[in-house]
């Protein structure tokens, strides 16, 4: 905003020079974040970590807590209320509102990594890798938000939000079972 009041008193060369410094104060940040990253990545790597040793078949297997209704699953209610109320509430509490999502999602992944695991036994190491790819093809669904973004606005683009979220629903009730009688 304080940008935008200065522009008009400016000449053309001066909002130049000064939209062509803007980016400037971002790099050093990035570049911070770049290192702690890499240092985090380094000690990752290089950290003594026991080998993770293949899961014995069960026959438990076929034990499960059946649920019964919607409400049971609070953390994926909570991501649709809050993705609708970042679409249909204004002003700052509509950014509050669009940051929150990641708290309901940091709250649903032990749940789906725990539903798309069980039973896969010695296919348990492809099954998380296939669960890790996931999570960086979700990247498409963050460029589908910009589009719709820049296209439309950024409250409106929270609708990509919305399918993921049902999608979500399929998979807690019935999708994680798609398959397990094949193993």
């Amino acid at each position: 905003m304080q940008l935008e009041k200065l522009r008009p008193g400016l000449q053309q060369t001066q909002q130049v020079h000064l939209l062509n410094e803007l980016p400037s104060g971002l790099i050093f940040p990035y570049v911070i974040m770049t290192i702690v990253l890499l240092a985090l990545g380094f000690m990752i790597r290089y950290s003594k970590l026991p080998d993770v040793k293949e899961q014995e078949e069960d026959d438990t297997a076929g034990t499960e807590i059946r649920r019964k209704s919607i409400f049971r699953f609070p953390c994926l209610i909570l991501g649709l209320v809050i993705s609708l109320a970042a679409i249909f509430i204004s002003g700052k509490t509509s950014v509050w509102f669009s940051a929150l999502p990641g708290l309901s999602n940091g709250l649903l992944w032990p749940s789906i990594w725990a539903l798309a695991l069980d039973g896969l036994g010695k296919f348990t190491k492809q099954g998380s890798a296939l669960l890790i790819m996931g999570v960086v093809g979700g990247a498409t669904t963050s460029l589908l938000y910009g589009y719709l973004s820049d296209y439309y606005n950024p409250q409106r683009a929270y609708w990509v939000l919305i399918p993921c979220y049902f999608f979500i629903l399929f998979f807690s009730v019935k999708g994680y079972k798609i398959g397990k009688l094949n193993l």
